[in-house]
């Protein structure tokens, strides 16, 4: 497995009384915060959990990114840093979870499998 340089990083409000964050991983920094600034003001993507409430608290210049760590891993290795991460800042704005745990994958298989079962139960039974 190939290792790269991975910046672990967040994203919070310059506004103390604003709670959200944000925690991300990435080869290339400069340009993940170029990318953050540019999904900001597309319109395509301002339904984004994180860039809805960023534009909700005053825009771009009320957040601020901050590098967490930086390691020379694969990154599969960046997506668990990332995570704890996550899970240490309670991080309350990404959409998607950085890495799913194997208990936490057979928990949502078994709730898709129940969900699936309740929703054809009726047309099983015919």
């Amino acid at each position: 497995m190939e290792c790269n340089i991975y910046t672990i990083y967040s994203i919070t409000c310059i506004d103390e009384k604003v709670k959200g964050i944000y925690v991300g991983s990435t080869k290339d920094s400069a340009n993940r915060q170029s990318k953050h600034k540019e999904y900001l003001n597309d319109k395509n993507k301002n339904h984004i959990k994180l860039y809805k409430y960023m534009n909700e608290n005053k825009g771009l210049l009320n957040w601020e990114f901050t590098c967490l760590q930086i390691r020379n891993c694969t990154e599969y290795d960046a997506r668990i840093l990332e995570r704890l991460w996550y899970d240490k800042l309670d991080a309350d704005l990404n959409t998607n979870k950085p890495y799913i745990t194997i208990e936490e994958k057979q928990i949502s298989r078994a709730e898709s499998d129940k969900r699936l079962y309740i929703e054809n139960k009726q047309a099983i039974s015919l």
